[in-house]
């Protein structure tokens, strides 16, 4: 099956290319590889241009949600592999994140992110991978982290892909973009959550979002839109 890499970054010129260049050394190569540049005011798209890849630029009122949506529906391969400009993933990482995907019934792929300059997210990551590999009745609660996740596209289109999620989050008054744990539900509807736990990816907390004082200020925001979030989808 053909594999296309959806990469979204905005303003990601220290990391995009040690993101892209990890994409481009994988072992099992992608087919294709979309970096989704949005709102850029830095050499990000500079950079990006300087690879065998595709480089879409979106501008105005585009975020995280607008951004994956089109990144993904620029994708042509049969499977789907989502990362962030702001990462780098593990030389096995494309054979790992989308080998599950050959069995029919698994229908997203979580792989595990590990933030490197921050204890609490990091341990936070942890934590939540290790319920969606281990609490069996916690089933319907797993969910994927936008940095690292992956599907198939017959499924996402299934699902309707992710523009409802546009008006689910203005209903619900969500204050985050959670349009990872939005997919995450959605695609649990067509079939299972699979854990990869070889499929690594690696990042680093950017200082405004790594203080004690804006953990505290996320934190109880982000457990509530999940809640509203479970709710909607009745889990």
């Amino acid at each position: 099956m053909k594999v296309s890499v959806a990469v979204i970054a905005h303003n990601e010129e220290r990391w995009i290319k040690k993101c892209i260049e990890s994409l481009l050394e994988q072992t099992r190569k992608p087919d294709e590889i979309i970096v989704l540049a949005h709102n850029c005011t830095d050499r990000t798209v500079e950079i990006a241009k300087n690879y065998p890849v595709k480089v879409i630029e979106l501008f105005e009122g585009s975020g995280t949600i607008v951004s994956r949506m089109h990144a993904i529906e620029s994708c042509g391969g049969e499977i789907i592999c989502c990362t962030d400009g702001d990462c780098w993933v593990d030389k096995n990482w494309v054979k790992n994140i989308s080998k599950p995907l050959l069995t029919k019934n698994i229908s997203i792929v979580a792989g595990y992110t590990k933030i490197l300059n921050n204890w609490f997210w990091r341990f936070s990551c942890w934590c939540q991978f290790v319920i969606n590999r281990k609490v069996i009745n916690m089933r319907g609660h797993r969910f994927a982290w936008g940095s690292n996740f992956a599907f198939r596209k017959e499924d996402y289109e299934k699902v309707g892909g992710l523009l409802p999620f546009l008006k689910i989050k203005k209903d619900l008054g969500l204050n985050y973009n959670a349009e990872d744990l939005y997919l995450s539900l959605a695609l649990q509807k067509t079939g299972e959550m699979f854990c990869a736990l070889n499929a690594n990816v690696y990042t680093y907390m950017p200082p405004e979002k790594s203080s004690l004082k804006s953990q505290k200020e996320i934190v109880p925001k982000q457990v509530g839109d999940n809640r509203k979030l479970f709710s909607f989808f009745k889990v």
